[in-house]
């Protein structure tokens, strides 16, 4: 069932994935371990990423954040994207503060200068 308050391509094909496929992806997963593999380290895991691509300013914001968080590399990004990964971008960006900037109020809370 689809909800009615839906913006956009993106919002239906979410939907479809986790309302309509995901029980069956989950169903031919679980098929394919039980049938084709006889181990405990090893299963097959349906890669349902390429359904959610079309909201591409949610993806590029999704690995963006990442990036600036340094949670993951330029390189590491491209890879997910499917781009190939250009040399010098696997190092991650760690993301700092300026000591200076912040300052201890009469709470002893820290706070940026300017904000109250």
């Amino acid at each position: 069932m689809l909800l009615d308050n839906t913006k956009n391509t993106a919002d239906l094909n979410l939907q479809f994935l986790t309302q309509c496929l995901a029980p069956y992806i989950v169903m031919i997963e679980d098929e394919l371990n039980n049938k084709l593999i006889n181990s405990d380290d090893l299963y097959f895991d349906l890669e349902e990423k390429c359904l959610l691509r079309t909201d591409l300013q949610s993806t590029a914001n999704y690995y963006q954040t990442l990036v600036n968080a340094g949670i993951m590399s330029i390189g590491e990004a491209r890879e997910m994207l499917g781009l190939s990964v250009i040399e010098g971008t696997d190092k991650l960006v760690i993301p700092y503060t300026k000591i200076s900037d912040n300052t201890i109020n009469a709470e002893n809370s820290l706070e940026k200068e300017g904000e109250q």
